[in-house]
């Protein structure tokens, strides 16, 4: 049993040290490539929480994704957000990325989102870390993030900077907790077109770049498709809306370690 436990670390140490960092990005951004730096709504959390800022009534969330088909990695995610009557928004995200029984590092985010007039956006997390290796070790740590957003009319810009406070594991983790600072971009080609663009750097690493396009083929049917580099990955998806619920699907394709399949659903109250 122990072997066995080795030999799955083995694997997800080898795999995450190909891939730098382990944010969760749900399937509504992964299908174009993108952490919705620019966007609103829900899923915003898990990439720049100024997107709850605005949102008009209160949303849960659920995501799964498979790490590479053919591997035990895998990542969970809930979201909460709910409104603050003429103030912003709060937001709840839990999330967890590993190997079942093996490995898994948590993070838990608690995040403060308010707006300034019509165009401005702004958002304060505190993050709860702890990465866990089964008979071998825990370790915990906190972290603070800052995100911000404008608004014209068929443009959103935003930026979010990542671990502020420079935080870690002990020195004994082979984990970090990624300090990283994002610029997206969000453009309104039509009442059915959306364009992404984002640029993200983790101080370790180039710059990372990718682009994305989400065409609305229907009231209830969205496609999207996107790129990103570091590594080059190609994705795509779709995003369903039935009642009140919003289904969505997408995929990642490594070039050398193949798809990643994942799924999320939210509901409006």
């Amino acid at each position: 049993m122990k072997n066995e436990i080795m030999i799955r670390l083995f694997i997800l140490v080898i795999i995450t040290f190909e891939l730098s960092a382990q944010e969760y990005v749900p399937a509504k951004y992964a299908s174009v490539g993108s952490q919705g730096i620019a966007d609103s709504g829900i899923y915003t959390l898990a990439g720049n929480p100024a997107g709850v800022s605005r949102i008009n009534r209160p949303q849960l969330a659920l995501g799964y994704q498979q790490h590479f088909l053919g591997t035990d990695i895998q990542s969970q995610a809930l979201f909460f957000a709910m409104p603050i009557k003429a103030q912003g928004g709060l937001g709840l995200l839990i999330e967890n990325y590993g190997i079942p029984d093996v490995t898994s590092l948590i993070k838990s985010g608690f995040t403060f989102s308010k707006y300034f007039g019509k165009q401005i956006n702004a958002s304060l997390s505190i993050n709860y870390h702890q990465y866990h290796v089964e008979s071998y070790t825990t370790s915990k740590s906190w972290s603070a993030d800052l995100g911000f957003q404008y608004l014209f009319e068929k443009v959103q810009l935003g930026a979010v900077f990542k671990n502020i406070s420079g935080s870690t594991f002990s020195n004994e983790i082979p984990e970090a907790i990624d300090q990283e600072i994002a610029f997206g971009a969000l453009y309104y080609l039509s009442d059915e077109i959306q364009v992404l663009a984002e640029l993200s750097n983790d101080f370790d690493s180039s710059i990372k770049y990718s682009a994305g396009l989400a065409y609305k083929i229907h009231k209830q049917i969205i496609l999207r498709g996107g790129a990103s580099s570091l590594p080059v990955e190609f994705h795509a998806g779709a995003g369903i809306l039935v009642k009140k619920f919003i289904v969505d699907v997408a995929s990642s394709f490594h070039t050398q370690l193949g798809s990643s399949p994942q799924l999320a659903i939210a509901y409006e109250f």
